[in-house]
């Protein structure tokens, strides 16, 4: 895996092709949209719920491709690592994203579901865990949705 690094990205070659550019949160929140066969990984370990969030993960399916993701950010973390430590373990990370891709491929919750995040308090829960956490989502969202304040 080739890797580079700059003040604002790391990008890494991915093994099944293509690029994967991890980018730190900002306080506008706004990002570049990726180019070509780059995949946007947004660094939030700074938050409270150390996280990171693959961008349109729901547009990944391929376990290989996947898997290659997921190490090159673990590779990402070990070499650059964060207080409070960030912690997430391979087997967990890959459940939790095909949790959300089923998710968004049915159409639910897909607001929440287009993209991963990966945060320190999802590691090891279950399709239960992750159903609760969306209709909760979308119960706050319902006045919102309809117009009512």
């Amino acid at each position: 895996m080739t890797e580079t690094k700059t003040a604002a990205a790391y990008t890494a070659a991915l093994p099944s092709g293509g690029t994967l550019c991890i980018l730190r949160v900002n306080a506008e929140r706004a990002y570049p949209e990726p180019a070509g066969d780059t995949l946007l990984v947004i660094d939030d370990r700074g938050a409270k719920d150390p996280s990171f969030r693959i961008v349109d993960s729901c547009r990944i399916v391929r376990r290989r491709r996947k898997r290659d993701i997921l190490s090159a950010i673990l590779a990402y973390d070990a070499a650059y690592p964060t207080d409070p430590p960030w912690k997430r373990t391979l087997a967990s990370m890959e459940k939790e994203w095909v949790i959300h891709n089923a998710a968004w491929r049915l159409g639910l919750f897909r607001s929440c579901a287009e993209d991963v995040d990966l945060n320190n308090a999802e590691e090891g829960r279950g399709w239960l865990h992750f159903f609760r956490r969306g209709v909760a989502t979308l119960l706050e969202r319902l006045p919102l949705l309809s117009g009512k304040k």
